[in-house]
């Protein structure tokens, strides 16, 4: 879907619900072509191809985030970790 810039790390939720679905990561960027490359036939005058940007946003399911593990949850699932994580 697209997305400002700045969102990294943002919850991604279901539309109206508080249902957790992933987490921003980052943005991709894709164009489409509004005018094409052109040279005016009387003036001799080229205009260059038109493009608008829009950008996506890319995201981590939060199934996949929960079974992730490395050296910062000390070996555990991050999963894992947050259940034996004090308070």
């Amino acid at each position: 879907m697209p997305v400002p810039a700045g969102l990294s790390g943002a919850p991604l939720f279901r539309a109206n619900t508080a249902t957790l679905l992933g987490v921003i990561y980052g943005d991709t960027e894709s164009y489409t072509i509004t005018d094409t490359e052109q040279i005016d036939g009387e003036t001799g005058r080229w205009s260059p191809e038109s493009r608008k940007v829009i950008t996506f946003g890319v995201a981590h399911r939060w199934e996949t985030i929960m079974k992730a593990r490395g050296p910062a949850t000390r070996g555990l699932t991050v999963e894992e970790y947050v259940r034996l994580a004090p308070g």
